[in-house]
């Protein structure tokens, strides 16, 4: 400190911590050359009043970070899912909340008629005691397979063979049922 205070001059010094989420993170350094002197009661709320200002700023900033890395992973996976060739639905209180592309365009729909639409609609009539006890069971938080073939039904009335991943998420603040299909139908026609 010495090599430093000497040579400026400096006779008076008031420092206030900058502190972020209980940690010092630096110092707001006010000097005096000249005699000594005494620091008044608004120098002192003026420098803890600086140090708080720099903390709001750092935080502000940190913040800014976050939300710029969160933005960035979210359109990842929005592109992922998006792009995926299974299909990808989120399910909650039996109704369809999200559905990436790949599905509607395989079943024959569009995505305006299926959002918000309830799951049975696109459910086999063969599957569809199995698919609702499944999916009860799921949302309980019931042991159930997560990997299992079922049936969905086109547009067109066509049976669509699918092997189906499910599992429970958070979406929008609360349960959902995540569920991944994949087409199998050849595959069930050669077998």
């Amino acid at each position: 400190l010495d090599p430093y205070i000497k040579p400026l001059k400096i006779s008076s010094m008031l420092d206030a911590p900058i502190r972020l989420r209980g940690q010092m993170l630096g110092v707001v350094c006010h000097e005096h050359v000249g005699p000594a002197r005494k620091w008044t009661i608004q120098e002192q709320n003026f420098a803890a009043s600086m140090a708080d200002f720099v903390s709001v700023a750092m935080e502000a900033e940190g913040r800014k970070r976050a939300e710029e890395a969160l933005k960035e992973s979210e359109e990842k996976y929005r592109t992922l899912v998006e792009r995926a060739n299974d299909g990808i639905v989120i399910i909650q209180e039996s109704i369809i909340k999200y559905i990436n592309p790949h599905v509607v365009s395989k079943i024959g729909y569009t995505l305006e008629e299926v959002i918000g639409s309830h799951i049975t609609e696109y459910i086999h009539p063969d599957e569809l005691h199995k698919a609702i006890e499944r999916y009860e069971k799921r949302m309980r938080g019931e042991k159930v397979e997560k990997v299992f073939q079922s049936a969905l039904i086109g547009k067109d009335g066509k049976r669509i063979e699918v092997e189906a991943n499910a599992g429970i998420i958070m979406y929008e603040g609360k349960p959902a049922d995540m569920v991944i299909f994949r087409n199998i139908t050849e595959r069930k026609h050669i077998e």
